[in-house]
C-alpha cells in the first residue's frame, strides 16, 4: 500500500536527513527541515500501515464471518476503512510539526527530544515527545488488538 511505501522510503533514507554535524551519526547530511520531513513521513507511514491492516481485518470479518456482500462493504464500511486510518495518521503526524517533535532519534528522525536526553526545562525542541510516543504506540497496539480479535472471531466462525 501507499503507507508501506512511504514508511519504506523513510527507512531507506536512514541517517541522511539527520542534521549534518550530529555527534556519532554516520552519514548525517541533512538539516532540521529534512529531519522534520523524514519524521513527518515516518509517523504518517508507520501509523497508517497498522491501521490499514486493521481495516483489512475488519473487511475479512464482515465478509467471512458476517456474510456482507460487496455493495454493503463499498457503501457502509469502505469509506470508514480509509477515513479513519488517514485522518488519525495525518492528524498525529501533522501535530508533530508545530510541537517540533521530529528530531534525531538515533538512526533516523522521529519523535524525540532535542538535544537528546534533555529535561523539559532544557529541551530546545520536542518537549512533549514522551506523550506523542505514548499516543503512537497506543494507536499501533490498538490496531494489533483489532487484528487479533478479528482473526480469532473468524477462526471461531469457520
Amino acid at each position: 500500500s501507499c503507507s508501506d511505501m512511504i514508511a519504506s522510503i523513510v527507512n531507506i533514507l536512514s541517517t541522511w536527513p539527520i542534521p549534518e554535524g550530529s555527534e556519532g551519526i554516520y552519514l548525517a547530511s541533512g538539516t532540521t527541515e529534512t529531519c522534520t520531513a523524514q519524521g513527518f513521513f515516518n509517523e504518517l507511514g508507520n501509523l497508517a500501515t497498522p491501521m490499514y491492516n486493521a481495516s483489512l481485518c475488519v473487511y475479512y470479518v464482515l465478509v467471512i464471518r458476517d456474510g456482507w456482500k460487496e455493495d454493503q462493504i463499498r457503501t457502509r464500511a469502505e469509506p470508514w476503512m480509509h477515513l479513519i486510518p488517514m485522518t488519525v495518521a495525518f492528524t498525529i503526524a501533522t501535530l508533530g510539526i508545530p510541537f517540533t517533535l521530529y528530531n534525531n532519534s538515533g538512526w533516523m528522525c522521529w519523535i524525540a527530544s532535542y538535544p537528546g536526553k534533555c529535561s523539559r526545562d532544557t529541551c530546545t525542541r520536542g518537549n512533549h515527545y514522551d506523550i506523542f510516543r505514548w499516543v503512537h504506540y497506543t494507536v499501533v497496539w490498538t490496531a494489533i488488538l483489532i487484528v487479533t480479535v478479528g482473526m480469532y472471531s473468524i477462526y471461531r466462525k469457520v
